[in-house]
Formats: C-alpha cells, sequence, structure tokens
C-alpha cells in the first residue's frame, strides 16, 4: 500500500504544480482588482481553473496504480497478479488471462470513471 500510494503522488503532485503555474496572470489580477483577497481568489478562481489538469493527474496516476498493484504478488500480496505470473510460469494462458483481464478491466473503468468526473466538474468551462 505504501508503495502503491508514493507510485501515485508524483503525478497527482506534477499536475497540480502545472496547473496552477499555467493559470493566465491577468486573470488573477483582475480579480485582484475587483476586490477579491487570496482565498477568494484561490478558492473561486485559481482552483476551478486548475481542477481539469488536477484531475487529469489522479486519471494517471489511478491507472498506473491498479496496473502497479498487480507486482504485489512477486512479494507474495497475492491479487490478480498471482494469476498473471503462475499463467507466465506455466505457459498457461487461459489463467494468465484470468488475472490479466479484470486488471485491464479495472484500468478502463478506472480511466472512464475520472472522465466523467472531469466532465462534470469542468462542465461549465465548455458553456
Amino acid at each position: 500500500m505504501v508503495a502503491l500510494t508514493v507510485l501515485a503522488c508524483p503525478p497527482i503532485i506534477i499536475n497540480t504544480f502545472t496547473g496552477f503555474r499555467e493559470i493566465d496572470r491577468s486573470v488573477i489580477e483582475a480579480a485582484s482588482g475587483m476586490g477579491m483577497n487570496e482565498k477568494q481568489i484561490l478558492r473561486k478562481i485559481e482552483f476551478p481553473l486548475a481542477l481539469p489538469i488536477i484531475i487529469a493527474g489522479c486519471r494517471t496516476a489511478a491507472v498506473e496504480v491498479v496496473a502497479s498493484a498487480t507486482l504485489a504478488a512477486f512479494i507474495g500480496g497475492g491479487g490478480l497478479g498471482t494469476f498473471i505470473i503462475n499463467g507466465l510460469g506455466m505457459y498457461n494462458i487461459p489463467l494468465l488471462l484470468v488475472g490479466a483481464i479484470p486488471v485491464a478491466l479495472l484500468a478502463i473503468l478506472s480511466e472512464v470513471s475520472f472522465a466523467t468526473t472531469e466532465k462534470f466538474f469542468t462542465r461549465y468551462l465548455r458553456d
């Protein structure tokens, strides 16, 4: 769990940093000129503008974690990786597919759910 958490952090942190860094300074200056304080600018301007990029980092991290969780079988962690490793070791393709297909479906489901979440939270940007 610790290793998967550490694996998930870099894409989220990098995308969060990029999302806030890429905000046009003139937008922040305009918000400040309208009388908003720093907390209001962060909550109402910067965070909503950076949210699509932050969610994209979460999407990447989720798919990486789902795919990498199968490696836990190498250290006795079990899971679907056990079927994959045993299928490879015994040249048993059906056994390998018992582990590989659910992992692929979980990765696709994760990607689709984050895409739906991103679409929901950024609907105001498309109008």
